[in-house]
């Protein structure tokens, strides 16, 4: 069964609805990757009617944010294509081999390994993103091999480990046999230095500046800065050994309002957006899919137990 709106590939997207189609059709062969086509039977399906106003309005407000995603996709792959046209990218063939051997034993680990690996990375959590500075140990023979070349300038393995910092590899399929690792795994670095052309040029037009940009950025910065000055602050309080609760009734509560009262006088709040907030008590962790960091927002921090609003004043 699938859906108009539902996250499917775009070759199989248009062949159900952007044709008429009978029942018992045949399409396809339907090329998805180089190697990967589909064949589709339709068997029937199910048409839902928008019959009142808002249904209707509904239905316009989805087709139009569609079919604009659609576009926009199509824009964006354009501009890449164009960002990236004459570029081509090397492999040291040796290097790549044996750093291939070091990774893929990594990937190939058990889900509950991988789990435990994946977890100490929170931004990274139960995905297939692959972060490769707990392998130091088994590269150091080759990191200052040379990997790759590309436009002229020189990758050594060292190179590359330092941009996987920034930018963890994504590979492009969820499955990957064993004998298709070398390939995906060359196709993963080939779309980080991609992103690395994308990012300097967003730079260079500024997108940096965008207040969205600066959003995001000071909302994982604020995050980040917060996790390190808590972890920093429970090492010299030697709170070892406790559960969470304890340490934070125990540790960071006093702490918190310590910190409530020096800066009361610089803090101030929109209480009325902020009475606005409606809380329920399931937890919703939203990450986005194919992309380096895909959780969307920073996990709610477990600073203080306490509730009440007695500190800063009202913003005007």
């Amino acid at each position: 069964q699938i859906g108009w709106d539902n996250p499917e590939h775009e070759v199989i997207h248009n062949a159900l609805f952007n044709n008429t189609l009978q029942k018992g059709q045949t399409l396809g062969p339907l090329k998805l990757e180089r190697d990967s086509y589909v064949l589709l039977k339709v068997n029937g399906w199910t048409d839902k009617l928008a019959v009142t106003n808002k249904q209707m309005s509904e239905r316009r407000r989805d087709v139009v944010e569609k079919l604009s995603e659609k576009k926009a996709s199509k824009l964006y792959n354009r501009y890449v294509s164009g960002l990236m046209k004459g570029k081509k990218v090397e492999f040291k063939r040796d290097t790549f081999e044996k750093l291939v051997n070091i990774v893929g034993v990594e990937y190939y680990k058990s889900d509950q390994d991988k789990k435990i690996a994946f977890n100490k990375k929170f931004w990274n959590k139960d995905n297939q993103e692959m972060i490769l500075d707990d392998l130091e140990n088994q590269m150091k023979n080759i990191l200052d091999k040379p990997l790759l070349t590309i436009e002229g300038s020189v990758w050594t393995v060292r190179d590359f480990k330092e941009a996987v910092k920034a930018h963890p590899l994504v590979f492009r399929k969820r499955r990957i046999p064993k004998n298709k690792f070398g390939e995906q795994f060359k196709l993963a670095v080939v779309d980080l230095i991609r992103d690395q052309y994308i990012t300097k040029d967003a730079y260079k037009k500024g997108y940096d500046k965008v207040n969205v940009v600066q959003r995001n950025y000071r909302m994982w910065k604020d995050n980040l800065l917060a996790l390190y000055q808590k972890n920093k602050y429970l090492e010299s309080a030697d709170s070892k050994d406790k559960d969470q609760g304890e340490i934070i009734t125990a540790y960071l509560d006093p702490y918190i309002d310590k910190l409530q009262k020096k800066y009361n006088d610089a803090i101030e709040i929109n209480t009325d957006d902020f009475e606005k907030i409606k809380l329920t008590n399931i937890d919703m962790f939203v990450i986005q899919r194919d992309v380096p960091f895909p959780v969307i927002v920073p996990g709610f921090p477990q600073l203080t137990t306490h509730n009440k609003l007695d500190y800063g004043k009202k913003m005007k």
